[in-house]
């Protein structure tokens, strides 16, 4: 096994074990160590959609929680693009 597989692996085992910023910094170095290394450009891509897709649900919870006593339509909880293609539908 190579260095950067192994940096991949650990990569991986920060990754199931909640350790999101060590992990990032595993799979960073085993792309510095083999910049072809298709496992670990993945793992990169999918914490970065994972980080969005929090960041998403969390801005979602705060207009929830800001408007408990209110009726929320659901558009407001749809990004502007969606809002966009939702009107250009109608």
């Amino acid at each position: 096994m190579t260095e950067a597989q192994a940096m991949s692996n650990l990569g991986y085992i920060a990754t199931q074990t909640g350790k999101k910023d060590f992990a990032i910094e595993c799979y960073s170095r085993a792309l510095d160590l083999d910049s072809d290394m298709t496992e670990a450009k993945e793992a990169l891509v999918q914490l970065a959609d994972l980080d969005r897709r929090l960041e998403h649900r969390k801005s979602i919870a705060s207009v929830t929680a800001s408007n408990a006593d209110e009726v929320i339509h659901a558009s407001s909880t749809v990004p502007a693009e969606g809002q966009n293609r939702v009107q250009r539908a109608n």
